[in-house]
């Protein structure tokens, strides 16, 4: 421990990567496909359509718990401004991006949020997924590094790039100097990480060695139905620069009860409080240079079925309940930690964000906010209402976009919002308010200018048709209203559900949609999107390819047009 006069600090785990196809032209992880390998429950197999529109109005994705914002991109400058802000107002100090190399789809979502958090006074630090830098994937970019000793090489080079482009900025997450690195683990082993901790880089003036943290090897042991937890003998203790938490251990039997017989392990909010007072007293056996403990409000992989490869295990959420007992139980240890890590800001794959939901809406925010500023010991300021403010204002973000796309020349209004975007980080929420409430009246006259027209095109009237291979859409005159302005279009259509294959549609060289079957040998009716930013060059027709084998009917395509009305 680093000592009393150390700055106190919360950080986030950052889960990623979640894409969507306006966007990014793809989906990341709101989609997924899996079977958890190793679980013995009845239901083991999962299958989320990410670009399907379910009949409550929702898309189909990888995740148990909605998010309030519905699927939007980590690549996008206005939801990573949301997030931020909305984490500044809980006391939140940084993001930890969970990251895999500078080549990975990882690093550009680390370089755009490098970017925002700059402008919002944030820190960024890095989880390093380790054991991404030794799959096969890097040799997808560097032919040569298929033996060991190369991918070490490279890792050796991915630590001074950290270093160069994230530590020596303003907000590379350091203590007293040094960058902090988590390492997830499962990639090097010990001998080369010695290796990698005792090189010699280049480091700017004013900057020390790099602090590698292990994740903590905390094991627990179910007897006479209780819990007990305790340091497991570990040599990555003996070489890091201490450990970290993370969630707690299940070891509990979930098949032998009717309650938890969907998860093959299970704990209750009890172990993990009793993994919290473990985590402190391993973080003293091995006099770890910070103590950095964690909260967790939930645990639940099913939707990602355990990654393919382990079982399936379960924390509850108990309504919040398990995430405030384990922040209680660090504030009897308050004196004892220099850094509360959070697991984690965004994991919808395994139900342990605290990022605003459908379900539950900011309830983990206000937690986190409460709990935090006595952790750190300052004054908890603010109202439940001030964690609008920033979806307010990346709404509005979104809606003068829109507007641009419908002819209006409204993008000056972008520097208003920067400003109020300021003033919500340095909480000067009155203001904030203000400036909101004043721009949505400003833009509510500007939408007056615009017209909508809705369109409709079946199959059966003759202005859909279906080959092989092919969806043709027949515009005519709504092809002028889609290129006037901007427009918002689904696509509706039934396929038979009769392999366990997936199918694709694309237009040119974009890829619309991927379906992937159950083979339930029946008729499934769905609807997609069909993004503006997905048709490249719109003509009289609008020809979608069909990849895969599957069988296609009663097609539909929606159209709703916006633009500029011209009197």
């Amino acid at each position: 421990m680093q000592g009393e006069n150390m700055e106190k600090k919360v950080y986030a785990d950052y889960h990623g990567p979640r894409c969507t196809r306006e966007h990014d032209e793809k989906l990341g992880q709101w989609k997924y496909y899996g079977i958890a390998q190793k679980s013995k429950v009845q239901n083991r197999e999962v299958n989320y359509n990410a670009d399907c529109i379910k009949e409550n109005g929702l898309f189909d994705l990888a995740t148990r718990s909605y998010p309030l914002l519905g699927m939007q991109s980590q690549r996008d400058e206005d939801y990573i401004e949301f997030q931020i802000l909305t984490a500044k107002l809980a006391h939140i100090d940084g993001f930890f991006v969970e990251w895999g190399f500078q080549e990975h789809e990882s690093n550009e979502e680390l370089l755009i949020m490098m970017r925002i958090a700059k402008k919002l006074g944030f820190e960024i630090g890095i989880n390093w997924c380790d054991a991404w830098h030794f799959y096969s994937w890097i040799e997808e970019f560097h032919k040569d590094a298929v033996s060991r000793e190369k991918k070490l090489e490279l890792f050796e080079n991915n630590v001074q790039y950290l270093i160069d482009v994230l530590f020596q900025t303003e907000v590379g997450a350091k203590i007293d100097g040094h960058p902090l690195i988590f390492l997830f683990g499962g990639g090097l082993n010990i001998e080369e990480f010695i290796k990698i901790k005792e090189k010699q880089y280049q480091l700017p003036r004013g900057m020390k060695e790099p602090y590698f943290f292990a994740r903590a090897p905390i094991v627990g042991k179910e007897e006479k139905n209780d819990v007990a937890y305790e340091l497991e003998e570990n040599e990555w203790t003996k070489v890091t620069d201490g450990i970290f938490g993370w969630i707690p251990t299940r070891v509990r039997d979930g098949l032998a009860t009717e309650k938890f017989s969907s998860w093959d392990r299970y704990a209750t909010k009890e172990d993990a409080e009793k993994y919290v007072d473990a985590l402190y007293k391993a973080m003293d056996i091995t006099e770890s240079k910070l103590h950095i403990s964690c909260v967790n409000p939930e645990m639940d992989n099913r939707a990602c079925a355990s990654w393919n490869k382990y079982d399936l295990s379960y924390i509850s959420r108990e309504s919040g309940e398990t995430y405030e007992s384990m922040w209680k139980k660090n504030l009897e240890h308050k004196e004892d930690a220099d850094i509360i890590y959070i697991i984690s800001w965004n994991d919808y794959t395994e139900c342990h964000q605290i990022e605003p939901t459908l379900k539950d809406g900011y309830r983990e925010l206000e937690t986190t906010r409460r709990y935090a500023s006595k952790w750190k010991g300052q004054k908890n300021t603010g109202a439940s209402s001030d964690f609008l403010l920033p979806m307010r204002l990346f709404y509005l973000r979104k809606k003068v976009r829109r507007l641009n796309k419908a002819g209006l020349d409204v993008l000056e209004y972008q520097a208003l919002l920067d400003g109020i975007a300021d003033r919500i980080r340095n909480r000067k929420i009155s203001e904030a308010q203000l400036f909101l409430e004043g721009i949505e009246r400003l833009l509510q006259n500007v939408e007056k200018q615009i017209i909508e027209r809705k369109f409709l095109l079946l199959q059966k009237q003759g202005r859909i048709r279906t080959t092989e291979g092919r969806i043709i859409l027949y515009l005519e005159e709504l092809k002028e209203h889609m290129t006037h302005g901007g427009y918002d279009s689904w696509l509706s259509f039934s396929y038979l559900d009769e392999t366990n294959k997936s199918f694709e549609f694309w237009h040119k060289n974009c890829k619309i949609c991927e379906i992937k079957m159950e083979n339930t040998q029946c008729w499934k009716q769905i609807k997609i999107p069909i993004f503006q930013e997905n048709i490249k060059g719109l003509e009289k027709e609008l020809v979608i390819k069909i990849s895969g084998e599957v069988q296609i009917k009663d097609v539909s395509y929606f159209v709703c047009t916006y633009h500029v009305w011209n009197e």
